[in-house]
């Protein structure tokens, strides 16, 4: 054993001043000696004594092992484990935020923790040999929980991770903040965005933070308050409280106190700020808190945001819109056109005389691109109204006046927007229900598609019987011209004889 090993030890290093300790609360081993440095390990050293140790350290006159002698060899598996508890389960399940981990009897306790930061647990777990605990670290930042429960066998109980099993909870914390001094408001990360502030488009990281104090105790008998961390409040600044909790007994939120710091981590309360620096008529504290209170000093870090829209991207979509539509009418044309060359030879688009696309569609986009937008009541109902036109001879919608859509972008974003998103109306509805019935399986398109079809089936077919009645006329005669020289034949022959018998 340990303790019969240390009057040994003291033994071999021969020398009065040195002494060997074992201090069960750090549980390490610590060799001293009030007259030399001390020197450990030889090269003829035949034993893992000293790594058992976790003594590593030379030429001081005091080492101490780095680490817990009970350390956990993650290597192992949980049955091989040397848990303060004993060995664990070969194998089993548990889970940690509702997300199931299995390990089956080879797993090591290195391979369990990978299984743990690999899963859906959105966790990191690792062990910490120099003071012998396992970790489990959200991956989500801000203040949330974990869950945890051992399923089979007992690898989150052997760990200590439980609460049932002195595991401990540490508790992230959210990012306090106000808009416009309206708050506290809170964030789960220190990322505001439009979730957390409700402004549109919001995306603003904090980077600094100041004023803002969780309490952890209340010495109602001292009338002290106990912070978590330091608060770097000084004695007369006025500070406010925010609860999502109930607040300590004898004060209450929207009021302002000042404080008489007491230490680094604690202060009184008062109500005035003279009281505060003559340390005079403390609040009287009559209770403790329930859940997360926290302090705000009154002059927080502060940062002007400007919100204002990206008129560079609305042009960018307004343009990038009327663009497909050009596109379209130049494709249109393209394919509906006719030329005819010097020679007189004349040359027709596939979709030429096709009067569905290049006089109907090509209208309708038209109409339903530059006309009125159906229920605005504003100035801008039309393209036309933020500087877009046409002219008689072209189906092309052209930016003639940028200068007139920076100004409706400026003054009246919000009828530009109504112009292209109000519902079955807008311009983008209207020219998407256009669309989705003209390309529907029943729709104008479609239905012309089949026509087109169907009458080049019936053409295929009138040739395909012009050929057959073409065959059977030609086998007719080619019978015909047959039978024509096999009667010339019989008649030359005829003819022979004859004129044999009258020579």
């Amino acid at each position: 054993t340990l303790t019969a090993i240390q009057p040994a030890v003291r033994t071999a290093a021969g020398n009065s001043n040195f002494s060997c300790s074992y201090n069960s609360g750090t549980d390490k081993v610590t060799f001293s000696d009030s007259s030399d440095n001390i020197i450990i390990g030889s090269a003829t050293d035949s034993s893992n004594f000293l790594q058992a140790l976790r003594l590593t350290a030379n030429g001081t006159t005091s080492i101490t092992s780095n680490e817990k002698l009970g350390g956990i060899d993650v290597g192992k598996t949980p049955a091989e484990g040397n848990f303060s508890g004993g060995a664990g389960a070969a194998s089993g399940s548990f889970k940690i935020n509702g997300t199931s981990i299995t390990w089956s009897s080879t797993d090591t306790i290195a391979d369990i923790m990978g299984n743990i930061n690999s899963s859906e647990a959105s966790v990191y777990a690792n062990y910490d040999p120099v003071n012998d605990r396992f970790l489990l670290t959200n991956k989500t930042t801000g203040d949330m929980g974990i869950t945890l429960e051992d399923v089979s066998g007992d690898f989150l109980s052997k760990t200590q991770l439980l609460s049932t099993n002195n595991g401990a909870l540490s508790r992230g914390k959210n990012l306090l903040y106000k808009v416009n001094d309206n708050g506290p408001l809170e964030s789960q990360t220190n990322t505001i965005d439009q979730n957390s502030s409700g402004i549109q488009g919001l995306a603003v990281t904090a980077t600094k933070a100041q004023g803002a104090s969780k309490i952890s105790s209340v010495d109602t008998s001292g009338e002290t308050i106990t912070t978590e961390n330091s608060h770097g409040y000084s004695t007369g600044e006025a500070v406010t409280i925010y609860s999502p909790g109930t607040v300590p007994g004898g004060i209450s939120t929207g009021t302002t106190y000042y404080v008489r710091t007491l230490s680094s981590g604690s202060f009184s309360l008062h109500t005035t700020k003279a009281d505060a620096e003559s340390g005079s008529s403390a609040v009287n504290l009559t209770g403790a808190q329930t859940g997360d209170v926290y302090f705000l000093n009154s002059s927080p870090q502060k940062s002007t945001v400007s919100v204002k829209s990206d008129d560079e991207t609305i042009k960018n979509k307004i343009g990038g819109f009327v663009s497909q539509i050009n596109k379209i009418q130049s494709l249109i044309g393209t394919m509906t056109a006719s030329s005819t060359s010097t020679d007189g030879k004349v040359t027709l688009g596939v979709l030429a005389g096709e009067s569905l696309v290049s006089m109907t569609i090509t209208s309708d986009l038209r109409t339903k691109a530059i006309g009125d937008v159906t229920g605005l009541t504003g100035s801008i109902t039309r393209l036309e109204s933020i500087g877009y036109s046409t002219s008689g001879y072209s189906n092309q919608i052209t930016l003639s006046d940028s200068a007139a859509l920076d100004t409706a972008l400026r003054e009246n974003q919000g009828q530009v927007k109504s112009l292209f998103t109000t519902t079955t109306h807008g311009l983008a509805a209207t020219m998407y229900t256009y669309l989705d019935t003209l390309l529907d399986d029943e729709g104008a398109l479609e239905t012309t598609q089949t026509n087109l079809t169907n009458q080049i089936k019936s053409i295929d077919e009138q040739i395909a019987d012009h050929e057959r009645r073409v065959q059977m006329n030609r086998e007719t005669l080619i019978r015909g011209f047959v039978n024509m020289e096999q009667a010339q034949s019989k008649i030359n022959n005829d003819m022979s004889f004859l004129m044999s018998r009258f020579k």
